[in-house]
């Protein structure tokens, strides 16, 4: 038998070994490639630009109709921000296999987005061909999302303001707000709604106005808020989810109460936010309060309420910082979040025997060293003898079961309840509002989410230095091992 010589045997070892390692590369990269855009991107950036939020994902696994997510983007864009819009929106769509994404270069179909804005709702410049803008369309309806309400660089103060409540700071520098989450949730509940909810909120009382954030996440929530005069219109219009009565400083008609009582009976809802106002000569609102006591079992307590739980108040005016129950829906009652305060509320009266038909849920309630002042011009601020002992009730919600549904109504005895002017610090509060206008109009999901918050550069990795490394990682590394281990063999063979 004829002896193998030792270093063609090694060297017949090293091939093979070469062999597997380079076999071993290949299949890493096919597998690699077969990885979806999540497991992926890469970004140097301490914020996870493509991260999508457990709200997205609950809800896009709900989806029961098909999608399309049109891409408005030249064929040669590439703005970081473009390249970011774009990797979103696949990495978006792989939620879902009702989410489709179809590309549109406004180069070849310049009339694409204006055949979606025939009614100007989206002003001309704002849809520049320059920069990637979105389109979410269903059997349905459609809508546009610009891109400048995706990347956002003057932001108003509301914008700041919701910055704040989220991280708690605003940088010295204004950072870029990056919406693209926000934008896509919403448009996708936008265009899967059988019908767009709307709210009507009353205005011939001397109502304090909605507040600007408020009137922000009604927009994300894809809720209509108009104005209406219920003494002259003489009833509510049938397309009212719900109706809001925001602090209100003078008694409704019985015309009016009227109209309020038939759009109870009808099933109607009603979001009430009122306060204890120092100096209203008449704070009772007979009517108004009457009419809520009648039907939902609640009533106005004219006393103004103080904490003496120390750091759960604000003095001067009183403000309370409210404790809530476990009737409060859990994402609102989080430890994440801060707390809602509450400026100069009243106690609200929970009827011992509730009328037929109504149950009452308390929401929000001071704690056990609270009292209620009943001398209103004291400058002495502590309890006195003869005030009230808490714990009060400040929120709550009451549920009437009609002939033709259910009735609710939400009731906050304090204005802050719907606006961030005292709130700003607090990040509970809009979230208050938020889940005031998703359970007025009985919708499923609550589907705004924060803002992403970009403060510094972050480690893009281009078209070209992608396709670069992966020359490198797949044919030029193991092309160097192969190249090698042919030199070693070849010298090894001569010697």
């Amino acid at each position: 038998m004829k002896k193998i010589n030792s270093s063609a045997r090694y060297g017949s070892i090293s091939l093979i070994s070469i062999a597997v390692v380079l076999v071993i590369l290949i299949l890493l990269n096919m597998a690699v490639g077969l990885l979806p855009e999540t497991a992926t991107s890469l970004t140097g950036e301490k914020t996870d630009v493509y991260k999508i939020s457990k709200a997205s994902v609950d809800y896009i696994k709900e989806l029961d109709e098909d999608i399309t997510v049109y891409v408005v983007q030249l064929e040669n864009s590439a703005g970081q921000y473009d390249l970011m819009i774009k990797k979103y929106v696949e990495r978006y769509a792989t939620l879902s296999k009702r989410i489709t994404v179809k590309y549109v270069d406004p180069e070849i179909k310049p009339m694409f987005l204006e055949s979606y804005n025939a009614d100007g709702a989206i002003e001309e410049d704002l849809l520049d061909p320059s920069y990637t803008h979105l389109v979410v369309e269903s059997g349905r309806r459609a809508r546009i999302i610009p891109y400048s309400d995706i990347v956002k660089y003057a932001l108003t103060e509301q914008e700041l303001l919701a910055i704040y409540q989220t991280y708690g700071y605003i940088p010295d520098s204004v950072p870029i707000s990056y919406e693209i989450e926000n934008c896509l949730l919403s448009a996708v509940d936008y265009v899967t709604l059988e019908v767009v909810p709307k709210i009507y909120y009353t205005s011939t009382h001397k109502e304090t106005a909605l507040d600007s954030l408020f009137s922000y996440y009604a927009n994300l929530e894809n809720i209509g808020l108009s104005a209406i005069d219920i003494e002259k219109e003489g009833s509510i219009p049938s397309d009212a989810q719900a109706v809001i009565i925001y602090a209100p400083q003078s008694d409704f008609s019985e015309k009016e109460i009227a109209a309020l009582k038939k759009y109870a009976d009808n099933g109607g809802n009603i979001v009430l936010s009122t306060e204890f106002y120092l100096e209203l000569a008449d704070r009772k609102l007979e009517n108004l309060y009457g009419f809520i006591e009648e039907y939902y079992g609640m009533s106005y307590m004219d006393v103004l309420v103080h904490e003496g739980t120390e750091g759960r108040f604000l003095s001067t005016p009183p403000f309370v910082f409210v404790t809530m129950t476990d009737k409060v829906p859990s994402g609102l009652n989080s430890a994440t979040y801060g707390s809602v305060l509450f400026k100069i509320p009243h106690a609200i009266g929970i009827s011992e025997k509730l009328p037929d038909g109504v149950t009452v849920d308390t929401l929000f309630t001071t704690t056990n060293k609270s009292y209620a002042k009943l001398n209103y011009s004291s400058e002495n601020e502590e309890k006195e003898d003869g005030d009230l002992s808490g714990p009060f009730v400040i929120g709550a919600k009451s549920t009437r079961v009609t002939a033709n549904g259910k009735s609710k109504l939400l009731w906050f005895s304090s204005t802050d309840a719907l606006r961030a002017t005292y709130n700003y610090r607090l990040q509970d509060s809009i979230h208050v509002a938020v889940y005031s206008l998703s359970e007025s109009v009985g919708k499923r999901d609550i589907v705004s989410t924060v803002a992403m918050v970009i403060e510094t550069d972050y480690l893009d990795i281009s078209d070209k230095a992608a396709t670069l490394w992966s020359w490198i990682i797949i044919a030029i590394v193991p092309g160097a091992i192969l190249g090698y281990g042919i030199f070693v063999r070849i010298r090894r063979s001569r010697r």
